[in-house]
């Protein structure tokens, strides 16, 4: 992006005293002339991170996986609609956890099997962070 359009409201000044002043909205476009959009192409990108590979190191499983779990349950509870729903999806939550904190300590789940568990509270198909390694 070469460029931000932005709008500043001021009031301006009153032609008369018992008139209101008025709600003006000032436009301003900031340009960056230096700004090379030929960088911006898809395989330009490719080549940066081909040059860059400690930007594609894969973060440690177990975190990553607390973080998308951390990230959907989130979702999840923010989609509730009442108070009673937000708190019965909060004791869901909180008994699927106990329930896998459990199972760990004795085995580890796949994730699949814990993802399956959790699939009603996944419904917020907004995981778009990331690059796709495959394509690079």
């Amino acid at each position: 992006l070469s460029w931000i359009f932005s709008w500043q409201y001021k009031f301006g000044k009153s032609d008369h005293p018992l008139k209101p002043p008025p709600f003006q909205r000032n436009s301003y476009v900031k340009w960056w002339p230096q700004f090379d959009a030929s960088r911006v192409s898809s395989q330009e990108v490719k080549n940066w991170f081909a040059s860059n590979t400690k930007y594609l190191k894969i973060a440690d499983p177990e975190t990553s996986l607390f973080l998308n779990q951390k990230a959907k349950i989130t979702a999840s509870l923010a989609a509730a609609k009442t108070k009673e729903s937000f708190a019965k999806n909060l004791e869901e939550i909180l008994a699927l956890l106990k329930k896998e904190g459990e199972t760990s300590k004795s085995s580890l789940p796949s994730s699949s099997e814990f993802t399956a568990s959790l699939d009603e509270f996944y419904q917020n198909e907004d995981d778009c962070f990331g690059v796709n390694l495959t394509d690079i």
